[in-house]
């Protein structure tokens, strides 16, 4: 992918999923960009490629109690709407076309 030339040694270890939306919302789905087997494996480093064109570093965490989560810092959309910083609830599922990362409610306080 002549997206990723260029980048940082810890951007290049970031994981691709790509979003359908320019932001995410409960029952957004992230695909990655390649095949990817332990998609739920956390914590890693995420770069989440929205529908719009703009990347953001997010991390895929996982609670005490084995929930996960993402935790997509604040970024503003192509078309400049300011975003704020937001934990969302994650489950990694497979369906017909691989992995998924599928986006559940926001965190409370967050």
């Amino acid at each position: 992918m002549s997206g990723r030339r260029g980048l940082s040694p810890r951007e290049s270890d970031r994981l691709l999923l790509r979003a359908t939306s320019t932001h995410l919302y409960r029952g957004s789905r992230l695909r990655p960009t390649e095949p990817v087997t332990g998609l739920g494996d956390a914590p890693r480093g995420i770069r989440v490629v929205f529908s719009d064109g703009v990347e953001v570093d997010a991390e895929l965490l996982r609670s005490d109690r084995g929930e996960l989560a993402l935790d997509v810092p604040s970024y503003t959309t192509a078309a400049g709407t300011g975003l704020d910083q937001k934990t969302w609830r994650a489950t990694a599922v497979e369906d017909a076309e691989g992995a998924v990362l599928g986006i559940g409610e926001r965190m409370p306080g967050r």
